[in-house]
């Protein structure tokens, strides 16, 4: 079921279509200033900084923390996605996050013979269980393809599966 309330608060302006499920506590809206937006990055470690700039241009007004750690899924397939708090909805009172969902847009495809030369590359460099060889080429450029305000984290609303 799909509904026109919005919420209250410093989001209202910015968020658009809400989806709603009334058999679950949900409100979730996305976000279409941020959907399509671009930014770049050196590397993995660039993307909490990067990623504060993107949001203070495309929703003003607003000061963003943006936590560490997204480098796994950027790293390995060349994806953004995670969360991060977000300001309340005051029509509710409720703790808000926004969840982003980006690819970056130059990403490597190699053939088995490459894959398998890159792994041992990488376990050379990361010995831990689990490590792979980068599924993206840096520097990079991200383009933003999913954005969430939600009351819910980690709701995947629109986020094709990846693991």
């Amino acid at each position: 079921m799909v509904g026109r309330a919005l919420p209250a608060g410093p989001m209202q302006p910015f968020v658009g279509e809400r989806f709603e499920y009334p058999w679950v506590k949900l409100a979730a809206w996305d976000i279409p200033p941020l959907i399509g937006c671009t930014f770049d990055v050196g590397n993995a470690n660039d993307i909490p900084r990067a990623l504060r700039v993107l949001l203070a241009s495309a929703l003003p007004g607003l000061d963003w923390w943006v936590p560490e750690g997204w480098g796994t899924a950027f790293n390995k397939f060349g994806i953004l996605h995670g969360r991060l708090p977000a300001p309340p909805d005051e029509t509710t009172g409720e703790a808000m996050t926004i969840e982003i969902y980006g690819v970056a847009l130059q990403t490597v495809e190699v053939d088995a013979e490459e894959w398998s030369i890159r792994r041992r590359e990488a376990l050379r460099i990361d010995p831990r269980p689990g490590a792979q060889p980068f599924g993206v080429r840096v520097p990079a450029t991200v383009k933003i393809r999913v954005a969430t305000y939600s009351n819910v984290g980690g709701l995947g609303f629109g986020i094709p599966m990846y693991m």
